[in-house]
């Protein structure tokens, strides 16, 4: 019969640590908020971008008319 014994040995197990884990939570946050600031800005650029061709679009149509 098998006999267990009261002193595990924990270094040989395949887990992660709660430090390991905040680490790779950390990393993954830093992440996403350099990814947002770099969408915004995207946007930011998309949005005027549209502006600037509605707006000559509407010069264009505006000097055919009169």
């Amino acid at each position: 019969m098998k006999t267990i014994n009261p002193k595990l040995n924990y270094s040989s197990s395949s887990a992660f640590t709660i430090v390991e884990l905040l680490i790779v939570i950390v990393i993954i946050g830093i992440l996403a908020a350099i990814t947002l600031v770099s969408y915004t800005g995207i946007a930011s650029r998309a949005n005027i971008a549209t502006i600037q061709s509605d707006l000559s679009n509407a010069s264009k149509k505006l000097s055919m008319y009169y």
